[in-house]
């Protein structure tokens, strides 16, 4: 449910538009969280998104980031899988602590 009444768009499109003076510095986030140099490549980067936006159950999102990180080279496939059970889900274990705190952030914040 919207608590912000905007134009009939998808997704992220519809707050950029409800606030247009927005949409160039939460592109400049997006891009320095998902693009800049990082030890964690784009494609683990995007990972990440699916794999919160799909915990979080955001189709929209969820879809976005998968899309991005099949492109970059991740098999999506092992979503599924990290929203089951991340220790045997088939990713590299230097990965592992980081989706356990992206669970732990996104579906219990406040402990």
């Amino acid at each position: 449910m919207s608590f912000i009444d905007t134009p009939d768009l998808p997704g992220i499109r519809a707050l950029l538009a409800f606030r247009p003076a927005t949409a160039v510095p939460l592109g400049a986030l997006a891009n320095a969280l998902l693009t800049a140099p990082s030890s964690l490549s784009a494609g683990e980067r995007e990972l990440i998104g699916a794999y919160c936006s799909k915990l979080n159950d955001c189709t929209y999102c969820y879809s976005s980031h998968s899309v991005a990180a099949t492109y970059l080279g991740v098999d999506a496939r092992v979503i599924e899988p990290l929203v089951e059970d991340i220790d045997s889900a088939p990713v590299d274990d230097k990965m592992k602590p980081v989706f356990h705190y992206v669970r732990k952030l996104t579906l219990t914040p406040h402990k």
